[in-house]
């Protein structure tokens, strides 16, 4: 049987040692949701899969500033740098 795969946008922070230290006292409190935790290339990640597809350029600034404001109502005194937000593609066997 052949799966088709399906091709999803993940857009979030890299979880710096800071950021890590600082989410701490937040992880299991669930006012992280609905952000995913995900590992790429052996680097933790913070942030969510794009809604849309296709996806333009106007979508990912969106999510980068949702999940931005989400992380500083949680931790206002979060370290987050612009230049750890990454955006991803991955495919998906369903």
């Amino acid at each position: 049987m052949n799966q088709a795969p399906q091709l999803k946008i993940f857009s979030g922070y890299r979880l710096t040692p800071e950021v890590k230290i600082a989410l701490t006292s937040i992880m299991d409190s669930g006012k992280l949701e609905p952000l995913s935790f995900v590992i790429i290339e052996g680097k933790e990640y913070l942030g969510l899969y794009l809604d849309n597809s296709p996806s333009t350029l106007n979508d990912v600034k969106k999510n980068q500033e949702k999940i931005h404001k989400h992380l500083l109502s949680c931790l206002p005194e979060l370290p987050l740098s612009p230049h750890t937000f990454v955006v991803f593609p991955q495919a998906f066997l369903i």
